[in-house]
């Protein structure tokens, strides 16, 4: 009989959303791009699928420019981080059919500040959330504790 898996613990950490509002003039289009968004941060099986992704849009080729490689990067990050977004997001096939790269810069740069300041929290005890003592014994444990 198989048991059903645990929920990995993360009551100890800090929280793993970030919701945010933007409201960016595309450069190219001259658009005006209004959203709420949800980031999450992304789990192993995420992280998996959004190098998958970028790895596919890359194909593998070393003659990509800078610029393609920073779009694939970001929203392949953004595809399967973005847990609630705005119908134009949706619309734009998450990203990929926009004239302005600078709304998804925007996104991404949004997210990465999140992660950035999430790190920070867990790994330099400087935030309240994390267990006391040595905050990086806090996710050590979590690991430890999520094994069956």
């Amino acid at each position: 009989m198989n048991k059903p898996a645990a929920k990995a613990p993360t009551s100890r950490l800090p929280s793993m959303e970030y919701p945010f509002d933007i409201q960016v003039t595309g450069n190219e289009t001259r658009d005006l791009f209004i959203g709420k968004f949800k980031y999450r941060r992304p789990s192993c099986g995420a992280r998996s699928r959004i190098d998958a992704m970028r790895a596919r849009l890359n194909n593998d080729l070393i003659t990509l420019d800078q610029d393609t490689l920073d779009f694939n990067m970001a929203i392949s990050h953004l595809r399967f981080t973005l847990d609630d977004y705005p119908e134009w997001w949706v619309a734009s096939s998450y990203g990929m059919d926009l004239y302005d790269y600078n709304v998804v810069a925007e996104l991404y740069n949004r997210c990465m500040a999140f992660e950035e300041e999430w790190k920070k929290k867990v790994y330099s005890g400087e935030g309240t959330t994390v267990a006391e003592g040595d905050p990086t014994n806090a996710v050590k444990e979590a690991v430890v504790n999520a094994q069956p």
